[in-house]
């Protein structure tokens, strides 16, 4: 009795293990080869039969991505054929892309015959897709090494790479595609794939087989264009602005001066980044775009309005005078601060980066709101009497000085005060006090109980001689402004 419950329990343990076995086989046959990366956010596995010229592939793609795809022939982006999917329009389906690159730039779409098979679509969290290529065992190799795969090498080339996080929908093959965050290579053992004319399997259980990792990297970030956009949107968007608010609001050249020549030097970096990160995508190689344009055209405008206010400061500092240079410094700085900041957004938008327009736009908006409240309060002490407005530069009301003496003892403040000897208190509104005259040469102002009279003006005496010592001036000689003397 006891010997057959041994032998009942060992037959089940066989039967499990070989029922895993099966359920391994199903999900990574002997037939094929297949790659999954580290992170699991791309996966590839490929069939070669031996009777045609076609071969047959599978991509998955986490749906955590904008993009994913494999690279055949190569170890290194230059030679490589991509294959690489992302979702389309709808996000309801996938976007198939075969695309070539002989550098380290955006591939460019590059025509396939290739035939979609049963089993692509979204399911769960992965993204897959099925295909038998009739040309991808070579491509044209614009003077590499490269351009084709060898069937029987068992150690074949192969890369692959993961766009940023993000969702990603275009229905066109050669849609812009954003820089990769992971990359890496590893080898596939192409003679193990040899056989049948069948599609591999690929699903969420698959594991590697038939091919061997070489390196993976994470995080991996195109630093120029980066910095190219962050240089600029500092230049454009807050240093720029706040210079003008250093000048307009708080009367300060000085800084204003040295904020905008900060400003400049970061457009001076930021430009020679934009253009080297321009090479490097398709959609911007051929500088047409018109954040590109505007963006030519806002560097000279940024270079002269900086001569412009270097000139209008040297010679204002030497006049104290308004000098020809003001006016095109001003009107060129406003377009600069306007469609720099259009521009901003037509760059985060030509860079994909949407997500970082809306944050561009929020700034603005707390930077507008700061500058009302500054502008408030600066009324607010203005009409206290207290605040930079009532500054002559700023053009407010300057107070009139207090007259000399006692003006309480004033005739003319005894006949308009309402308080007898009390001076008149007037605004610079008010309208003018009655002419009163006086009688013979009586006195019409006391200060300190001291009359002060009228006197007759002596009759004129003509033209001064130049032999008069008395006034020994030459009027021929010529004078000279007073700021040059």
């Amino acid at each position: 009795m006891l010997f057959s419950r041994l032998a009942a329990a060992a037959l089940a343990v066989a039967a499990g293990f070989v029922q895993n076995v099966s359920a391994a086989e199903a999900d990574n046959p002997r037939g094929q080869s297949t790659f999954v990366s580290e992170d699991g956010r791309v996966a590839f596995a490929m069939t070669v039969p031996d009777h045609d010229e076609d071969i047959y592939f599978a991509l998955r793609m986490s749906n955590q991505v904008s993009w994913a795809g494999v690279g055949l022939g190569s170890n290194d982006m230059p030679g490589a054929l991509y294959l690489i999917i992302y979702h389309n329009d709808d996000g309801d389906g996938v976007t198939f892309s075969p695309r070539l690159a002989y550098s380290h730039i955006e591939p460019y779409h590059f025509d396939l015959k290739y035939e979609v098979l049963n089993g692509t679509g979204i399911r769960g969290d992965y993204t897959y897709f099925y295909a038998r290529c009739a040309s991808c065992r070579t491509w044209p190799a614009h003077g590499t090494s490269r351009g084709w795969i060898d069937v029987n090498d068992a150690n074949q080339d192969a890369i692959f790479a993961v766009g940023p996080v993000g969702e990603y929908r275009s229905n066109s093959p050669s849609a812009a595609l954003r820089y990769h965050t992971r990359l890496g290579s590893f080898k596939i053992d192409m003679s193990r794939t040899r056989g049948s004319a069948d599609p591999p399997v690929l699903n969420e259980d698959s594991a590697n087989s038939g091919t061997t990792p070489v390196f993976y990297r994470e995080r991996q970030w195109y630093w120029t264009a980066t910095m190219h956009g962050v240089f600029m949107a500092i230049a454009c968007v807050a240093l720029f602005p706040s210079g003008a608010m250093m000048l307009r609001i708080f009367n300060n050249p000085k800084w204003h001066a040295i904020n905008q020549s900060v400003g400049a030097l970061f457009v001076i970096v930021g430009f020679p980044l934009g253009v080297l990160s321009s090479f490097m995508y398709q959609r911007s190689r051929g500088f047409t775009h018109y954040h590109q344009i505007l963006g030519f055209i806002l560097t000279a405008f940024i270079f002269a309005q900086w001569v412009l206010g270097f000139l209008h400061h040297k010679q204002y500092l030497r006049t104290h005078a308004p000098t020809r240079y003001g006016l095109p410094h001003r009107w060129l700085g406003r377009l600069i601060l306007f469609f720099g900041v259009m521009n901003a957004f037509f760059g985060y938008t030509f860079a994909l980066h949407r997500r970082y327009g809306a944050i561009l736009a929020g700034v603005l908006i707390f930077i507008f709101i700061g500058t009302i409240g500054i502008v408030l309060f600066q009324r607010y002490l203005a009409a206290k009497g207290r605040g930079p407005a009532n500054h002559p530069l700023n053009g407010g009301y300057q107070h009139p000085q207090q007259w000399r003496g006692n003006p309480n003892a004033s005739n003319l403040g005894a006949q308009n005060s309402p308080h007898p000897g009390q001076a008149p208190q007037y605004s610079p509104h008010d309208a003018a006090p009655p002419y009163s005259p006086g009688q013979g040469h009586q006195p019409v102002y006391e200060a300190d109980s001291t009359p002060i009279n009228l006197q007759p003006i002596s009759p004129w005496r003509g033209p001064p001689s130049r032999n008069d010592d008395e006034d020994d001036h030459d009027f021929d000689r010529p004078t000279k402004p007073r700021e040059f003397t």
